[in-house]
């Protein structure tokens, strides 16, 4: 009975540590870490969240068109430890620039490495697990 017991409780830490492990992804498995692409927008709404957090920006290209890019970064806690607080430096309807590992699948989609606040102060996410 006692193996039985044993059998089940490891199953059962084995399963839920697999789920735990796939809610968690690597930056490289989304982005290319290889191809980094440098953007200027208006930020257009940001979600400060747990496990990443997002910024919505409004890119205009070259043909007058907007196209809007979603910019994953770390949790809003990681960047406060790390002496980053991005919730505060950038607000809706900020202009910025923005420096990202591009989506793999073509998306207006990346990661942030770098940001450049309104006021021309450059935050490096380079060392905060990313890219």
């Amino acid at each position: 009975m006692h193996v039985t017991l044993r059998l089940w409780a490891i199953g059962s830490l084995l399963a839920a540590s697999t789920i735990a492990l796939s809610a968690h992804h690597t930056i490289s498995a989304y982005y290319d870490v290889t191809r980094q692409a440098t953007l200027k927008g208006v930020v257009a709404s940001a979600e400060w969240k747990n496990p990443h957090s997002f910024i919505h920006l409004d890119v205009t290209g070259t043909n007058g068109g907007v196209t809007r890019w979603e910019i994953e970064t770390q949790a809003a806690y990681v960047l406060r430890q790390r002496h980053t607080d991005l919730q505060n430096a950038i607000t809706p309807g900020d202009a910025i620039s923005v420096t990202v590992c591009v989506a793999k699948d073509g998306a207006s989609a990346g990661w942030l490495r770098e940001l450049v606040t309104p006021t021309g102060t450059t935050i490096d996410l380079s060392g905060a697990g990313g890219c």
